[in-house]
């Protein structure tokens, strides 16, 4: 029975990260791969999350390798397909990762899915400014872990041609989150942007409540930040991440190599707006957002 591994930068407690972790396993039931029962086997049976921690999500690699899983699956963004690449340098166990950066596969054994994650973060920007027009400063969080080089470069350049201001925000620890929302909130700042990055994801709730209850509109990556009370999202769909990976693993453990499988760029953007937040925090959302928004929650 082939054996597949997860390494999750992330926390099994997030509840959209197993609803992520389901997509894939169905993926991998529709391509003819069932978990037991002679399919596949997932070792353990849940993924192993790192909760934020590199030193840890490197161990849960190196372990996988070592049991010799048939394909190692790389969740959570691209920290955990770059622990995945140094973790398989020698062994060459094939990868899949599930949503990176960059549409370029990093090593002859990993493919998987760029998500277009941080490309998106200027227009995100874009998409803030046409819902607070008379905002000039806006917030930005920013993360080291992990921080693409180009993520703040993007901004800045997004933000000169709108004629902006960006105040950025460090965030090295989860304590960091409500002070950034708070110091905001005294400077008068209304609204502020959550780039693409793993860490916001795995603490999306905290993110959420803290944006809202220092009355400030933000623009998150996923619909998911969206559905659990968030103002505003632009991105691709993230579930269509998981489903394309599970085909993927589902073609390996048919015989295809990773070299032999691109990575797949998704192309279908969605826009999503809560009313309900939308309305607490006295925002009159445009005609012209109203009418483009893929998905309006009330």
């Amino acid at each position: 029975m082939p054996t597949i591994g997860i390494i999750h930068s992330g926390s099994g407690v997030v509840p959209v990260q197993q609803t992520e972790i389901d997509t894939f396993i169905l993926s991998l039931k529709n391509a003819g791969y069932t978990n037991g029962q002679g399919g596949f086997s997932i070792r353990p049976p849940i993924p192993d999350y790192a909760n934020d921690n590199p030193q840890q999500l490197r161990a849960h690699a190196d372990n996988f390798v070592r049991q010799g899983v048939d394909v190692l699956v790389a969740a959570g963004g691209s920290i955990s397909a770059q622990v995945a690449k140094d973790a398989t340098a020698a062994s060459g166990t094939p990868v899949v990762f599930t949503s990176v950066a960059d549409p370029v596969s990093p090593a002859p054994n990993m493919t998987g899915i760029c998500a277009r994650t941080v490309e998106l973060d200027p227009t995100r920007l874009i998409l803030l400014h046409e819902l607070m027009p008379a905002e000039t400063t806006i917030g930005a969080l920013i993360s080291s872990r992990p921080q693409p080089s180009t993520q703040r470069q993007l901004l800045d350049n997004a933000a000169n041609i709108l004629g902006l201001s960006l105040d950025y925000k460090n965030i090295a620890n989860p304590g960091d989150i409500p002070q950034a929302f708070r110091a905001w909130h005294q400077a008068g700042i209304k609204a502020a942007v959550v780039p693409a990055n793993p860490f916001f994801n795995n603490h999306g709730p905290d993110v959420i409540n803290h944006a809202n209850n220092n009355d400030i509109a933000a623009i998150y990556q996923w619909h998911q930040f969206v559905d659990a009370g968030g103002l505003m999202s632009y991105g691709t769909k993230l579930l269509d991440a998981y489903n394309l990976a599970g085909i993927y693993v589902g073609l390996i453990l048919d015989g295809q190599q990773p070299q032999a499988l691109p990575v797949v760029l998704l192309t279908k953007f969605e826009m999503s707006i809560n009313l309900t937040t939308a309305k607490k925090l006295d925002i009159a959302v445009p005609k012209t957002l109203h009418a483009r928004t893929d998905n309006l929650v009330k």
